[in-house]
């Protein structure tokens, strides 16, 4: 009869195949026989301490904890006779080492991912080299024992995992590149992208190579909805990676012939009232040209900072209570400011206004009717606006709201940097 094989998958969780059959053990066993049973088989091949066990196990626990894993101990293994497997000794101690034993054949899917990253590094053709890191990556299944996380042994197991994996992936893009196969490219950054969301290298990899392949419309989509994300999830703006692949997007969109009211149906606004929201990368661009013509014109304008604090002028970062009130602010703008107004979201809990045509002694006005809809929202307990005017090379000043304080506002010059702006 063909000897069966135990597979274990570590990666974004802990399960156990033997043969054809998925094993019940990680659902039906406590919290720490499941973190024994990992333990003994990820250190299979070389064993681990008992020291080394029992101190993951109990980590700052009040109680005997020898007692505790010699029971423990006792109880898995007689817990792992009534799952199929064949007679055999389990749970074997050598030299002060645990292992899971040699009663049946393990296989791991950490130790193929290492075996292929081995492979990778030990090759002497870039072909080869690429074919063991692509089947590292291919192999990679994501957190190492996630349930487990709080573990010292499974954190650093992780590490080592993250960095050889980030290694190989990085490899290959470069190795992808050079050969100008886009389309391998593509693929892999977008299955890195899924374990790293938040880390803008393998987006701008995988925008250049959408560039490269001609797919401008969809790399632009996808720039939209990564920078969406990222500001979303972070409060970050784009790097300047991810902008120079924005510039090279517009630089090689170019529309078909067309017929000129086709053009001016592309370009309308089909906003009709209220001032104008853009993203950030868009406002800002506006501003410059703007800025010169005012300048030139002599048009009075400044930038109007509002930003989102607790009662002691801290920016707020209590998801829970900023969104709500970013919400608010920008829904109040949107009311308030008039259409040649230009407004944007500059940070996690701050709104950036250009004013058209107003100085900042006419700032007051505005901020007042802001207030006016602010108090009939209700902003989230303890938060509060801080309203910021910046023009020109002049100190900025700043008023506190009175949504909130219900307090008459005051201007104020700030004297350096102010620990809420």
């Amino acid at each position: 009869m063909e000897r069966q094989i135990l597979r274990v998958r570590f990666m974004s969780g802990f399960e156990l195949t033997y043969g054809e059959q998925t094993v019940g053990i990680a659902k039906e066993m406590s919290s720490k026989a499941r973190q024994l049973l990992a333990a003994l088989l990820y250190f299979n091949q070389t064993g681990v301490p008992r020291e080394k066990i029992i101190a993951n196990l109990y980590q700052n626990e009040d109680t005997d904890a020898a007692n505790s894993f010699k029971a423990l101990v006792f109880r898995l293994r007689r817990k792992l006779l009534q799952y199929g497997f064949p007679a055999g000794e389990y749970i074997v101690v050598k030299d002060g080492l645990y292992r899971f034993g040699d009663a049946v054949e393990v296989q791991t899917d950490t130790d193929e991912f290492r075996a292929a990253i081995e492979s990778a590094e030990a090759a002497e053709s870039e072909a080869d080299r690429a074919f063991y890191y692509n089947k590292a990556c291919e192999g990679y299944g994501g957190e190492f024992l996630p349930l487990s996380s709080e573990q010292p042994w499974v954190v650093f197991v992780n590490a080592e995992l993250v960095d050889d994996y980030a290694h190989a992936a990085r490899w290959l893009i470069r190795y992808y590149d050079r050969r100008r196969e886009y389309d391998a490219l593509c693929a892999l950054s977008k299955r890195v992208s899924v374990y790293f969301p938040f880390e803008e290298e393998w987006y701008v990899a995988r925008l250049n190579a959408l560039i490269a392949l001609g797919k401008y419309k969809q790399a632009l989509d996808e720039y939209e909805a990564v920078t969406s994300m990222l500001f979303d999830e972070m409060g970050v703006y784009p790097s300047e990676q991810l902008m120079d692949c924005a510039r090279a997007i517009s630089n090689k969109v170019i529309f078909p012939l067309t017929s000129g009211s086709d053009v001016n149906d592309r370009l309308h606004d089909a906003q009709s009232s209220g001032a104008y929201y853009c993203s950030y990368p868009g406002f800002a661009d506006s501003y410059h040209v703007l800025k010169r013509i005012m300048d030139r014109d002599g048009i009075p304008s400044c930038l109007l900072l509002c930003t989102v604090t607790d009662t002691k002028h801290r920016p707020l970062e209590d998801r829970a209570r900023v969104t709500p009130a970013i919400q608010a602010l920008s829904l109040a703008l949107g009311r308030t400011l008039r259409k040649s107004d230009m407004y944007t979201r500059y940070s996690s809990a701050q709104m950036l206004v250009m004013l058209w045509g107003t100085g900042p002694e006419n700032v007051m006005l505005i901020t007042d009717r802001l207030d006016e809809l602010l108090a009939a929202q209700k902003l989230p307990e303890g938060a509060q606006i801080i309203y910021t005017v910046l023009a020109g090379e002049e100190a900025p000043q700043f008023i506190l709201s009175s949504a909130v304080t219900g307090k008459k506002k005051e201007w104020r010059k700030l004297d350096g940097a102010l620990s809420a702006i």
